[in-house]
């Protein structure tokens, strides 16, 4: 079982090493033993800047987790793609390379997401893996889950129903970790699955974003219910989630944070 990690933000909404930028997007590098995770990549090239700074050399990746299409979590695979000089692992949410509508003047036309044949020609090179399972056990010790919203799957795709994001978990000797690519309104759908594939096991800590229909109270209750079936000890929030699920979730557990852009936390 994976002993220690570390988990390093090289960008996100908010600023916690002054040294660094922020920006509107989310990219973390998740260290354990001789393994190092990169999980999105951010809305630019921002993500690399501030890995420079912080003293990470991301040519040493063995994975890049490509969780959700929205360019605020990928816009800056095209920059990593072109310095990785090592075969890497990428884990790719299903439906990445699929088509989607978007605005042309007053017309809506078919399009892909930026950058789309420079990434396909880079990614030969390495190991793509598209992850289109409900659970997919990855190494020991890490598994991905794929929510699936209906909303997505009902609707020609755009910008605006992207709503699917893998979930990345890792075991470990310290706890449970949970990555949230983005839980846009599926954050009950990840506990509730948490709950039937981990009965008994608490999450030591959930990184990412929680973002909750506070218009709709109906899946204000869902969520908290699905919190009901589940012991989280800390959450710490980045892009997507804003004051109102910080203070919705305040009224639960007291452990909840902020992340932002060269934040650094040793799990052991």
């Amino acid at each position: 079982m994976i002993e220690k990690i570390t988990v390093n933000t090289l960008v996100d909404n908010g600023l916690y090493d002054k040294r660094l930028k922020s920006e509107f997007g989310y990219s973390l590098l998740i260290e354990y033993g001789k393994e190092k995770i990169l999980f999105d990549t951010g809305y630019s090239n921002l993500f690399l800047q501030n890995a420079k700074k912080m003293a990470i050399d991301l040519n040493t990746i063995n994975s890049v987790v490509v969780s959700h299409r929205h360019k605020s979590r990928s816009g800056g695979l095209p920059h990593l793609v072109r310095i990785l000089k090592n075969k890497t692992d990428f884990l790719i949410e299903p439906r990445y390379f699929d088509k989607f509508s978007k605005k042309l003047g007053n017309k809506i036309a078919p399009g892909f997401i930026d950058h789309i044949d420079i990434l396909k020609t880079y990614l030969e090179n390495h190991n793509m893996i598209i992850i289109n399972k409900r659970e997919y056990k990855y190494k020991d010790g890490i598994y991905f889950f794929l929510p699936y919203d209906s909303q997505e799957g009902r609707y020609p795709l755009n910008k605006y129903n992207i709503r699917n994001a893998l979930v990345m978990l890792m075991e470990t000797q310290v706890g449970i970790f949970l990555f949230l690519g983005a839980a846009h309104s599926r954050f009950s759908m990840v506990l509730d699955w948490f709950a039937e594939r981990f009965p008994e096991k608490e999450i030591e800590t959930v990184f990412g974003g929680i973002n909750i229909n506070f218009k709709r109270q109906r899946d204000v209750e869902i969520v908290k219910n699905s919190m009901k079936k589940v012991k989280i000890n800390n959450f710490q929030l980045s892009h997507c989630s804003s004051i109102k699920e910080y203070e919705f979730l305040k009224e639960i557990t007291h452990n909840v944070y902020f992340n932002g852009s060269g934040k650094i936390l040793k799990y052991s």
